[in-house]
């Protein structure tokens, strides 16, 4: 339930970040972007397009407002704490924790659990939230660090070719 909430939170950044800036009020859209890259990750992905369209006031701001946010914390926690727990939220999310989660958590639909899925073998019996009978589908029996890794270049040429086609209309 918090998991939903959260992905409706950050949508909804998202988008008050865009309507905002279209409507010009870049303060206002810096706010609900620096919430929205706050909360979770995903927004910094759509920084590039602020880049291409030239929104530096915009990007300065959310800058700001990203930093103000994660620092808030400090004035009750201490800035030496607050550090600390910025620290171990980037380990939790990005070192050993994340294969735990990939494993133990909700099924990862994203392009990287798909590749995963169909090319790794993985033991859904050990799951623990109610999809342990979740249909084997691999396709192939490679290593999962050879997978994370073509998924990886994947995502990098997709996101490369995106930015492209951005940049190619964005000049018609």
């Amino acid at each position: 339930r918090l998991i939903r909430r959260q992905r409706q939170m950050c949508i909804r950044d998202r988008f008050g970040a865009f309507i905002a800036v279209f409507q010009h009020r870049y303060a206002w859209g810096a706010v609900f972007m620096g919430l929205g890259i706050t909360i979770k990750a995903i927004p910094l992905l759509l920084l590039p397009y602020f880049v291409i369209k030239r929104k530096w006031k915009f990007l300065a701001l959310t800058l700001v407002f990203v930093l103000i946010f994660n620092l808030l914390p400090a004035f009750y926690f201490g800035f030496e704490t607050n550090l600390q727990i910025l620290g171990d939220w980037f380990h939790h999310v990005t070192g050993e924790n994340a294969a735990f989660h990939e494993i133990h958590g909700a099924v990862n639909q994203s392009l990287r659990g798909q590749l995963r899925r169909l090319l790794t073998d993985i033991d859904y019996s050990k799951r623990y939230d109610g999809h342990n009978h979740y249909p084997v589908i691999n396709l192939a029996s490679l290593s999962p660090a050879v997978v994370e890794t073509a998924a990886w270049i994947v995502i990098v040429l997709l996101w490369i070719l995106f930015l492209v086609c951005l940049l190619y209309t964005s000049d018609a």
